[in-house]
């Protein structure tokens, strides 16, 4: 997972996480993944599942999983489980999102959440497949057609403070993903060489992700 994608979890989906819920997370970046991580509550049922049929949208080993679909848009879940279901950098790389978007509302139970983290900036990259970025409004005509009601759909980036006051031309391949010493390194970096105008030119290049947050209910 990126920076700005657990930014965003952190700042607008993580109060949503209350007590005794049954949560499903589709592609777990690890496990215990890092959402269920940063949530912390014992209280909370929290299962994984991702996609057997050559998908590599999670880093997640496929025995430590609680399920492993065969089918990309079926998955071996009675209607009505989960209170909320949630999926980070996970949506790029659905096919046909229309249709997997009606399946993750079949297994929601009525007034739980969908939420939906996905990139807005981030070049192509296979997972076998990288197939969409999707605005705010896309997200809110899909809900409309599925019959979901929108409770939040933006697209924001909260790595700018993080960085410098400018996004650069990235210099370094490692800049957009960097930790939080890494961060502060740069920054204080670049600040340092724009007192000179002969340095300017050798700051570090960084890329500002941006994502979209999208949650709905059912």
């Amino acid at each position: 997972m990126h920076l700005n994608s657990e930014l965003l979890f952190k700042k607008y989906a993580k109060t949503y996480f209350k007590n005794n819920l049954k949560v499903l997370e589709i592609g777990p970046d690890m496990i215990p993944s890092s959402f269920s991580t940063m949530i912390g509550n014992p209280t909370i049922t929290w299962h994984t599942l991702n996609i057997a049929a050559g998908e590599r949208t999670s880093n997640a080993k496929n025995e430590d999983l609680d399920i492993l679909s065969t089918d990309e848009y079926n998955y071996p879940i009675a209607n009505d489980t989960y209170d909320i279901i949630i999926s980070s950098n996970v949506l790029e790389h659905v096919r046909k999102f229309w249709t997997w978007f009606a399946e993750l509302k079949r297994i929601l139970k009525p007034g739980g959440l969908i939420i939906t983290i996905s990139p807005i900036s981030w070049p192509y990259h296979e997972a076998p497949v990288d197939c969409w970025r999707i605005y705010p409004e896309g997200m809110a005509a899909l809900y409309e057609e599925l019959g979901l009601m929108n409770v939040l759909t933006l697209f924001e980036s909260l790595e700018r403070e993080r960085f410098t006051d400018q996004p650069y031309t990235p210099l370094i391949p490692w800049a957009s993903t960097v930790n939080e010493n890494k961060i502060r390194y740069i920054k204080w970096y670049n600040r340092l060489l724009a007192f000179f105008p002969f340095t300017k030119a050798i700051r570090a290049g960084i890329t500002i992700s941006y994502d979209q947050i999208s949650i709905a209910t059912k």
